[in-house]
């Protein structure tokens, strides 16, 4: 056998280490060889399955091991090579834990891990590993031992192997081909998506950690979690009434649905007919632009900068606080809520997720949920769109009503819609009655869910955006009730077709029967109707907390009560540092 074979064989030997834990961890829902993305779907999809998917499979190239293969092929080194070994091999283990790090966090939290954030986790996890030295800990031990002397020796085959081969055309056409598609990798899907690249760089995603944790570092410099935790700012405040909330989030709703001329004219439109329609039933409304955290993508962000009070800037921000103690104790919307006798809802009505490793426990806790209203619990047999897959948003909502109305009033209903994210790929019709979705002909793959690939269409974003519109036009007349509030809110702009001065701003509607508290958002920048100045700044999603609090005392509190303070950039714990990304 050759050398330079040889060399391709060991050098696959390590590139496999790399993402075998990840495979491991995911094999029974993985295929080995990710063969259907190359079978089935448009050409255009199959070729991006070659560098972008779902299936976490060992048929992958690390961009890193990569360029240093590539350096020994250049420089051929027949001298040293003791010192070559040592110094690659720490740099190899220190990539493979660094992607070993990676990947269980992300599969433990579906979210992106963060050094800032997941060091207290990595602290406690080591602490209760090492307490623990017994059974599966030890194989696991006994299992990085392992891969660490496979690696040791693989390093220094390749390395003695480089030094004598002789290379051929294949070997530099390999390395070229490797070395594109890495690029084209990297800079089209970006380090965001490092978790499912087939080509990753290791590098490149520690870089943007460390960035990362060092921009939230500086945000939480000054911030007092000792004040934070004993925040109680509502504490002697009681609501004399209790209406009924309903807090929708409308996924992909951005100012730009209302500007950009591909779909402000139907919109705009929509919205006017709604206001119109909604006040011949003496329902009425108030609108504004909210400026969100973000411009797209990461809604959680959007909505709990809003629920809580906070300026929220990143994902790492938002993690840190999601695992911070002092947020178990933070009065927030929902649990201010709940100290006036409110039960706070979640709907949750994404089907695919229901055998996802989800820490549904610390959410409930962070967001002070009294229940959570999941897929499971449906009962759904019918068609399934879009992203998760999801029943229709409309079928979601009606549901979770019925549920909601055999139960002690009042309530507190969060739900941030499904059906207009991106690919916007869901239903396109609202039917007069909500059952008739039910089909229990229907296949109900929950795997089906809409791909990452399909390139987003304006024409789809529109009929998504109409359909968010119609169905909750359509729920407020046929189940609201005189005591029942609405607030919409858009988390951020579609995450496709924006450009880079599509701006933060995103809808916010309010509506409901009682007058005094829809006049009472009119005062700080809210027109009435379902449309609003697009040329005004409007107010910051930080501000919503305590605008709703206030609205809320001043229609529905004890009459000659001071009234609370609205907090324009929101709730300022130290860091006064409020400034968009």
């Amino acid at each position: 056998m050759s050398a330079e074979l040889n060399f391709w064989i060991y050098f696959l030997g390590v590139n496999v280490l790399f993402f075998l834990p990840r495979y491991l961890l995911e094999w029974r829902e993985s295929s080995f060889v990710p063969y259907k993305g190359f079978l089935e779907g448009p050409i255009s999809e199959r070729v991006r399955y070659l560098i972008n998917r779902y299936n976490y499979d060992i048929f992958r190239v690390s961009v890193d091991w990569l360029v240093l293969a590539g350096l020994l092929v250049w420089l051929q080194p027949n001298s040293g090579l003791e010192v070559w070994h040592g110094g690659y091999f720490v740099v190899v283990v220190v990539l493979w834990a660094y992607q070993v790090y990676y990947h269980v966090m992300e599969r433990i939290y579906q979210i992106e891990p963060v050094f800032y954030s997941d060091r207290l986790l990595l602290q406690t996890g080591f602490q209760l590993f090492v307490k623990n030295l017994k059974g599966t800990n030890l194989l696991i031990i006994a299992g990085v031992l392992g891969v660490l002397g496979v690696l040791w020796w693989l390093i220094g085959q390749v390395i003695e192997v480089a030094a004598v081969a002789e290379w051929s055309g294949g070997t530099y056409l390999l390395l070229g081909s490797f070395g594109f598609l890495g690029l084209y990798s990297l800079v089209t899907y970006n380090y965001k998506a490092f978790g499912k690249i087939a080509f990753p760089s290791q590098t490149q995603s520690i870089y943007r950690n460390i960035r990362q944790s060092l921009r939230t570092s500086a945000y939480f410099k000054h911030f007092d979690f000792e004040a934070l935790s004993q925040h109680r700012p509502y504490e002697g405040l009681q609501l004399k009434e209790r209406p009924n909330i309903y807090f929708l989030v409308v996924e992909s709703y951005g100012k730009i649905a209302l500007e950009d001329l591909a779909f402000s004219e139907p919109i705009t439109q929509k919205l006017s007919l709604m206001a119109q329609q909604l006040k011949a039933k003496d329902w009425h409304s108030a609108s504004s632009l909210s400026e969100a955290p973000i411009t797209g993508g990461a809604s959680w962000i959007s909505y709990t900068s809003a629920l809580f009070g906070l300026p929220i800037r990143d994902q790492a921000a938002y993690l840190t606080l999601l695992h911070h103690p002092a947020m178990r104790n933070y009065q927030h919307l929902m649990r201010w809520l709940q100290t006036q006798g409110y039960r706070n809802y979640r709907l949750s009505p994404i089907a695919g997720f229901e055998d996802m490793s989800i820490p549904w426990d610390d959410y409930q806790d962070f967001y002070a949920i009294d229940e959570w209203i999941k897929f499971k619990s449906f009962g759904y047999q019918g068609p399934l769109y879009g992203f998760g897959p999801c029943p229709p948003d409309q079928y979601s909502l009606h549901f979770a009503h019925d549920y909601m109305k055999q139960q002690a009033e009042p309530h507190f209903l969060f739900f941030i819609t499904q059906n207009s994210h991106s690919p916007f790929t869901g239903p396109a019709e609202v039917l007069e009655n909500y059952k008739d979705w039910i089909d229990p002909t229907a296949t109900m793959d929950t795997a089906d869910s809409a791909s990452i690939f399909s390139k987003p269409q304006k024409a789809d974003y529109l009929e998504a955006i109409l359909y968010q519109l119609d169905f909750i036009h359509h729920f407020i007349e046929q189940q609201g009730k005189a005591n029942d509030l609405f607030i919409l809110m858009g988390d951020h702009q579609p995450p496709v077709f924006p450009g880079p001065r599509a701006g933060f701003q995103t809808p916010v509607h309010v509506i409901g029967k009682h007058l005094p508290w829809v006049e009472a958002f009119k005062g700080y920048g809210f027109s009435e109707g379902m449309l609003m100045p697009l040329d005004k700044d409007g107010l910051r999603h930080e501000a919503l907390f305590s605008l709703v609090v206030r609205s809320l005392m001043e229609a529905y509190g004890e009459a000659g009560l001071s009234l609370p303070e609205v907090l324009a950039n929101g709730i300022d714990f130290g860091n006064s540092n409020n400034g968009r990304n």
